[in-house]
């Protein structure tokens, strides 16, 4: 079955959609390339939303993990992008590290910024790197060790270039 723009629009949209993140999920694994620019428009937007519910903001990091294995190099520079915007508030402050943030959410998006990092390549990849070692500015314990464990992985691919 084809969705049509509008139709994934309604569908990404939901009311409940932390009820429904499994269903998107499912979903986001099936999507064609104009239709993925679709879905991480909308989880990138929820997912910088300081107004969406945590729960949600956390889900969108799940799906966005998720549909990342199918993207286009330049739909994961894009997304990196964005990543970086999100975690980087004019390149000087971590809004992940304002304190009416959830722990589990900063660490959630740092992991989902790694996982986006393990597959640039040059500038994008610099970028990214430089992001996740702001994050060790972190004072929550978890965020950090997150950020270390993903530096291990990025290492090897940095030794690789």
């Amino acid at each position: 079955m084809e969705l049509k723009e509008e139709q994934l629009d309604d569908l990404f949209k939901l009311y409940k959609f932390d009820k429904y993140a499994y269903l998107l999920k499912g979903i986001a694994q099936k999507l064609d390339e104009k239709q993925i620019n679709i879905a991480l428009n909308c989880f990138m937007d929820k997912l910088n939303d300081k107004n969406e519910h945590q729960n949600i903001r956390i889900k969108c990091t799940q799906l966005i993990k998720e549909i990342a294995k199918k993207c286009s190099e330049q739909q994961l520079i894009k997304c990196a992008q964005r990543m970086c915007r999100i975690a980087w508030d004019n390149c000087s402050e971590s809004k992940f590290n304002e304190k009416n943030e959830d722990e589990y959410l900063r660490k959630r998006c740092s992991e989902l910024l790694g996982t986006i990092a393990v597959n640039l390549n040059g500038k994008h990849f610099d970028d990214a790197f430089k992001s996740l070692a702001n994050e060790l500015k972190d004072s929550d314990k978890s965020v950090w060790k997150s950020c270390v464990q993903l530096f291990v992985t990025l290492s090897q691919k940095w030794n690789e270039r």
